[in-house]
């Protein structure tokens, strides 16, 4: 189905996308999408029969680029989303449903025609494009005409809803998923111009690691700044946050004062037992810290890997922030590594950067 407002959702630069307003995207997967999907599986048993692929996981071999054998595709996008869903009842019979996923893509679809035709007043046959395994089809591609959708909201005539004034300024929610999203767009161009594999797998894990991040928030108080950090494995990795006086805000010191300004470090996972595959660090103030900051990232305990990517925000109050992704060494000269600087200057969050 047609879902997000931003490109930025799309992990595969060959896939489509289209952006519509909310209340106009629900009326076009309720009134156009569906009805196509359904009119499809009817002669397969019914669409309940088949699980949707989220649109953001559409990956074809093209994306695999041409010196990377097809095993790689199976390995490391069939099996891994495709056949994430198999399951055995009681009685150890396996339960698997196929995937389908509606595309713009006309080269994903065009070499299979149904026998179903599209709903809509639209008077051909609907095309689709299939990937088989032993023959048993895992994954309809199932084609949309970008123009039959065009077509369909001209003769809608949905009535647009009037903007919300009060909502101008951008929110420090909707300045974090974007910023986020700037950061995901850039892992995804550069998958684009990688050869190696092994950097290629990298990228890839980073891209899922910040969209789960992104989707699940960050974890601690906001207070009126907060600096968060994020990783993906059971290693303990540590904020240190350096005031102009000397002292460190950690995990040995969790609670500093400095000119009459409380930073607290209060999620501070990892550390002990409470052992999570998803932690996250979070550093808040009461008010306004006053002075140049320095935050690093140190890898303090390895339990899992010697090299472990991190995400690390800075958000103020007043909706400004910034998003980092870089990674620590368990040894060596990356084990503890500087993220940036940061100061208020006549209210203005600047930030140096050091990664």
């Amino acid at each position: 189905m047609i879902k997000y407002t931003s490109s930025a959702a799309v992990i595969s630069s060959f896939n489509p996308m289209v952006t519509l307003a909310p209340h106009i995207r629900k009326h076009v997967n309720e009134n156009f999408i569906e009805p196509i999907a359904s009119a499809f599986f009817l002669e397969l048993g019914g669409v309940d029969k088949f699980d949707e692929l989220d649109v953001d996981k559409i990956v074809t071999e093209i994306d695999y680029e041409e010196n990377i054998i097809f095993n790689s595709f199976v390995n490391e996008y069939l099996y891994k989303e495709i056949f994430s869903k198999i399951e055995k009842d009681s009685d150890n019979t396996v339960r698997f449903k196929p995937r389908y996923v509606m595309t713009f893509d006309r080269d994903l679809a065009s070499y299979e025609q149904s026998k179903a035709v599209y709903p809509c007043n639209i008077k051909r046959r609907i095309t689709y494009g299939t990937i088989s395994i032993g023959g048993a089809v895992v994954l309809y591609y199932i084609y949309v005409d970008l123009q039959d959708l065009i077509r369909f909201l001209k003769k809608a005539r949905i009535a647009p809803i009037a903007p919300d004034l009060s909502k101008v300024g951008e929110t420090v929610e909707e300045r974090y998923v974007r910023l986020f999203e700037e950061v995901i767009v850039k892992k995804q161009l550069r998958l684009n111009d990688v050869i190696d594999q092994n950097e290629k797998t990298e990228i890839s894990n980073d891209i899922s690691r910040l969209l789960l991040l992104k989707k699940d928030g960050l974890k601690g108080e906001k207070g009126k700044l907060r600096v968060n950090l994020s990783w993906e494995t059971t290693d303990d990795l540590d904020i240190h946050i350096s005031l102009p006086n000397g002292e460190i805000i950690n995990f040995k010191n969790k609670v500093v004062e400095y000119g009459c300004v409380i930073g607290e470090l209060d999620v501070d996972k990892n550390a002990g037992n409470d052992i999570v595959s998803n932690p996250q660090e979070n550093v808040n103030w009461n008010e306004i810290p006053l002075g140049r900051h320095k935050v690093s990232v140190d890898f303090f305990n390895s339990r899992d890997k010697r090299k472990v990517s991190f995400t690390l925000s800075i958000f103020s109050e007043y909706g400004e922030g910034r998003v980092y992704n870089s990674y620590v060494e368990h040894e060596g000269e990356h084990k503890t590594r500087g993220v940036l600087f940061f100061n208020f200057i006549n209210g203005e969050l600047i930030c140096d950067d050091l990664v």
